[in-house]
């Protein structure tokens, strides 16, 4: 406007529309919480005029949420309708399209392409020889290219879901994880549109999927009652992907100096097509072990403890026939089982199968089943030396893992509240255990010969056998029971930043029914109470034991540990209630402590634990274990 004094410039300032919503439009995979959170942090108001500034903050938390998650897609278009008051805020993801697999042939290191030229131009001048034969050339029918499926299986993305780099990640590790291949990798390529992205799967197969190994170890159990472990040799046959299905079988055999093992395992990780990822194992296996932990002869802590223990046994019969003779004495098991397994949650996986058992004692010189010890004591509850079993059993364990492992396992969980994740985290940290497994085995009725009663008569010296009710020759039976048995594990750490801990461990067991006496629960031992003979404390119906220890490290890198421990274990009086009363006779206490320290140190053998303990009488004793304590 032109005055005398020049020219007026007016302004008018109208205040935008107000909000009355905000609506989005393209965003499937954008959850409610995470818009609602938005509005709450760049403190959005609906009801009021449109602010261009807090609008802004709420398209860059929006397209953080897809950052964050490793997605594809942001805000593309925003217009506000001042009659209505709406806000429309245009999302555009990116989505799975079509995906394939491809199957890449492993290629030859640089150095062997340059030989195989080097001797072609010296077969040019030579005359060729015939090549030569694999030894397991009459294996390679069992084995074969791996089937699209298969890679499916473990990639579970499926066209139309959100295309997120953590989720193809997370595939491709599940994929090496089976160990069928030596690389894995994405080829992304673009759509039908802008929307969709076509994803293909370069996959490496191994050249070969058959290993054969061997080796040698430590047994569990030395060559005599003492805690050292002895020398053993094994050796094992596999092929990693039978028929090209990811399905695994093993032929193993071990050696030792008292141990033999015998086995053939077959194990399909994921039952094709089940959606649960149920797993499906067979396995068979012989062992010939000796008969020390249940019905060895008296330790000397015993005889030094309670000379009266024992009625009827003279001491010279004692060591004529108790050292010589049952140091012949092998237990021999026949066994298989066939069993499914799943994950119920991510740290929790459940097993149920049906199994069978046949257990003998035989004399390793003559070859002949032996019921009796040389105590009088029954060694199987049939007289005629084997016991035999068909039951079902299922085993649940829990392990606890760390909040960043369980989304290679299954989706992230919808969100709770941050006051009650807070207060179920501190519960499950405080309270609940690191591992826990949980075992239990019933026993079927099948056989026609049913279970009768029977008594105990008084054999000649000590101890008790078992004979028919009525006088007469038993038909060989099956076993009728049930046996639950538990063991858990808790770790809470002191001093985090400097490797302190206290790790406690308790195990405990029970059977119901009948009960063949080399079966009972041995208590005592490197991996129950230190200090004792392997079976030292008791051999019981009913078991109960517990460890406590303060772990510190020593030298960070050959990872060695120092150990304080105490040990305790009981077999909550149930002695008497084992056929013969093996531990009774041999003069068992029943219940003992052990405490002492150890030296632990992670090998190539697997974790090697040396322990110096003294028991309740004041002697002291070492053991040496390999593997985990649990």
């Amino acid at each position: 406007e032109s005055t005398q004094d020049g020219l007026r410039l007016t302004i008018n300032v109208e205040p935008n529309a107000p909000v009355s919503r905000i609506a989005l439009a393209g965003c499937r995979n954008l959850p409610t919480n995470v818009i609602e959170e938005a509005l709450s942090k760049v403190g959005y108001e609906f009801g009021k005029p449109l602010n261009y500034s807090r609008t802004t903050g709420l398209i860059r938390e929006l397209n953080q949420f897809y950052e964050t998650k490793g997605m594809f897609g942001n805000t593309v278009q925003v217009d506000h309708d001042p009659q209505t008051g709406v806000v429309n805020l245009y999302q555009q993801e990116v989505d799975i399209g079509r995906i394939s697999v491809r199957l890449v042939k492993p290629s030859p290191p640089e150095d062997a392409a340059k030989d195989d030229k080097d001797d072609k131009k010296k077969d040019d001048k030579a005359v060729d020889k015939p090549k030569r034969k694999s030894p397991w050339r009459f294996l390679k029918w069992l084995s074969g290219n791996t089937k699209e499926e298969i890679v499916f299986r473990e990639a579970p993305r499926k066209s139309g879901q959100a295309y997120s780099l953590h989720g193809v990640r997370r595939d491709i590790e599940q994929m090496m994880a089976t160990g069928l291949f030596n690389d894995v990798n994405l080829l992304p390529t673009p759509g039908d549109d802008d929307r969709t992205v076509d994803i293909t799967y370069n996959v490496q197969e191994k050249k070969s999927t058959r290993t054969f190994t061997a080796g040698w170890g430590l047994t569990s159990q030395g060559p005599t009652s003492g805690g050292f472990p002895g020398l053993m040799g094994s050796g094992s046959l596999t092929e990693k992907n039978l028929f090209g299905l990811g399905q695994r079988v093993t032929a193993s055999v071990e050696v030792g100096q008292n141990d033999r093992v015998l086995a053939f395992n077959y194990l399909d990780p994921w039952i094709l097509g089940d959606p649960h990822r149920t797993s499906r194992t067979i396995n068979a296996q012989m062992t010939n072990l000796p008969l020390s932990s249940t019905h060895a002869k008296r330790s000397q802590e015993s005889r030094d403890g309670d000379e009266s223990a024992i009625e009827g046994v003279s001491e010279g019969r004692e060591e004529s026939q108790g050292a010589s003779a049952q140091a012949q004495l092998r237990v021999k098991r026949a066994g298989a089982h066939w069993e499914y397994g799943r994950p119920i949650t991510p740290d929790c996986y459940a097993t149920a199968g049906l199994a069978w058992q046949s257990l003998a004692i035989q004399d390793e010189a003559t070859g002949e089943r032996i019921a009796e010890d040389a105590y009088g004591c029954p060694l199987t509850l049939t007289p005629k030396g084997r016991d035999q079993s068909v039951h079902l059993q299922s085993r649940i364990t829990y392990m606890r893992r760390p909040a960043h492992d369980t989304i290679l396992v299954s989706e992230p969980e919808k969100s709770t509240t941050p006051s009650s994740d807070l207060v179920v985290r501190a519960l499950r940290s405080i309270l609940g255990p690191n591992e826990m497994a949980v075992n239990i085995e019933q026993a079927l009725p099948v056989s026609l010969a049913t279970t009768q009663l029977q008594r105990l008569k008084p054999a000649s010296g000590a101890g008790s056998s078992i004979v028919p009710a009525d006088g007469g020759d038993e038909p060989e039976k099956l076993l009728l029971y049930t046996r639950v048995k538990a063991n858990v594990r808790k770790t809470i750490p002191l001093v985090p930043s400097a490797g302190i801990r206290v790790d406690l461990y308790g195990k405990c067991g029970h059977t119901h029914g009948d009960l063949s006496p080399t079966e009972a629960y041995p208590v005592g031992g490197g991996l129950s109470v230190r200090g004792y003979d392997e079976g030292g404390v008791a051999t019981a119906r009913t078991f109960a034991s517990g460890t406590a220890e303060l772990s510190f490290p020593l030298l960070q890198s050959p990872g060695l540990e120092g150990v304080l421990f105490v040990d305790a274990g009981t077999d909550c009086g149930s002695s008497r209630l084992v056929p013969g009363t093996p531990g009774i006779v041999r003069g068992k206490p029943g219940h003992a402590m052990g405490k002492g320290v150890a030296a632990r140190i992670d090998s190539p053998l697997g974790q090697v634990t040396w322990s110096l303990a003294w028991n309740d009488s004041g002697k002291t004793r070492s053991h040496l274990n390999v593997g985990h304590r649990f």
